[in-house]
């Protein structure tokens, strides 16, 4: 081995073993920075004295407290399902399909950014227009999120496309890490659009919570209702892309491994495929099978579990 093949490989090394700790350190940095910035857009809201201190303001302190920790978690969770994301892309995917990539996310990004400008005027008499007259911008905390969703989305898309690509063998290790990738990233979606369904619920609630300003007629078991219909919608949406996006994924990947199975057994006299399949540890059990429509329906099952799980705060 050459001079520089024996240093790329030490340098390749040394890389890996700092690697868990930048990771460790850059996800500690962003949830302190996203904590901060978040404590600092909900701060009229937060911001009470006690001398003032009245049921209503409270309720107001509560309601924003929990959407910016719904929303920090999204901001968590989104950034875990990206970087997962670009890694499957990294590994299946040639350098111009991920450049293409990159760019579409990017545009589909700035998109989403823009979306609000679109079908939201600050001075409409929305529900959210009560929050945006206390002084928080949450217009374009609203804008960010949906930036943020759009993207990951899209990246989570293009890695479940690039585990559909056909691998030039159907060896048992080949298959093992395509598998795993999609069961993680499966799992990973899903928490990210659990956290997505949360943070849209308790957005649209908050302004149940806030009298400030509410229109004349309206009360706040409207405001509440209208948030649970949100949510719904969002969480059933959510899983129907989850459904498109991996039931495929995992359609293909068993057929590979059913003909990869018949493959290894061809020829032999005793030669069972589920039997090679338990032995390469590719068989599709009870639990793993359960936990794959569990995380698909998550989103839908969050929609309704968390109004009812946190009804106190509509009360």
């Amino acid at each position: 081995m050459s001079y520089r093949g024996i240093r790329r490989m030490f340098t390749r090394r040394r890389t890996c073993g700092f690697l868990p700790t930048v990771a460790a350190i850059f996800f500690v940095a962003t949830f302190v920075f996203t904590a901060w910035g978040l404590s600092r857009v909900i701060a009229p809201e937060t911001d009470i004295e006690v001398s003032i201190l009245t049921r209503q303001n409270a309720g107001a302190y509560r309601a924003a407290a929990v959407w910016g920790a719904s929303f920090l978690v999204f901001v968590i969770a989104s950034i875990w399902t990206a970087i997962l994301a670009l890694t499957i892309v990294r590994r299946y995917l040639a350098t111009g399909l991920r450049l293409v990539i990159l760019v579409v996310a990017g545009l589909l990004s700035v998109v989403g950014l823009l979306m609000n400008q679109w079908y939201v005027k600050e001075t409409s008499d929305a529900p959210l227009r009560m929050i945006f007259a206390a002084g928080i911008p949450i217009y374009q905390m609203t804008a960010i999120g949906n930036s943020i969703a759009v993207g990951v989305v899209v990246l989570s898309i293009a890695a479940s496309c690039s585990l559909m690509r056909r691998p030039r063998r159907l060896s048992a290790q080949s298959l093992r890490n395509r598998i795993e990738y999609s069961r993680l990233s499966l799992f990973s979606a899903a928490i990210f659009l659990i956290a997505g369904v949360a943070e849209i619920y308790f957005l649209n609630d908050w302004p149940a919570h806030v009298y400030v300003g509410a229109t004349s007629g309206l009360d706040r078991n409207s405001l509440h209702e209208l948030a649970v219909t949100m949510g719904i919608i969002v969480g059933v949406m959510y899983s129907t892309v989850l459904l498109a996006v991996y039931v495929p994924l995992m359609a293909v990947q068993e057929q590979w491994v059913r003909v990869a199975a018949e493959r290894a057994v061809n020829g032999t006299t005793d030669g069972d495929p589920q039997k090679w399949r338990e032995m390469q540890m590719l068989s599709r059990t009870v639990f793993a099978t359960f936990a794959q429509i569990l995380a698909v329906v998550g989103p839908s099952l969050a929609a309704l579990g968390i109004p009812k799980l946190l009804v106190g705060m509509g009360a």
